[in-house]
């Protein structure tokens, strides 16, 4: 008897943690200046493989060093 309710507990339990299950993202953090041509050359490759994948969350950073004139950087100072 003991067993059976052991068994039924551990279902239970199971069926539980099966229907709280949470979905789960990948997070994509990408820093970028757009004066330097070694990150401008690889971004249209990178952004396009980022669209084929799915449940992926992409934040782009665009620091202002080395270059103060990036442009993307003037526009999104946060």
């Amino acid at each position: 008897m003991k067993t059976v309710k052991f068994y039924l507990l551990g279902l239970v339990m199971l069926a539980f943690n099966i229907s709280n299950a949470q979905n789960q993202s990948v997070l994509v953090e990408h820093f970028t200046n757009t004066l330097c041509s070694i990150c401008a050359s690889r971004n249209p490759g990178f952004y396009q493989n980022l669209q084929s994948q799915q449940d992926v969350l992409h934040i782009a950073y665009h620091p202002s060093s080395p270059y103060a004139a990036c442009v993307l950087n003037k526009q999104n100072r946060k």
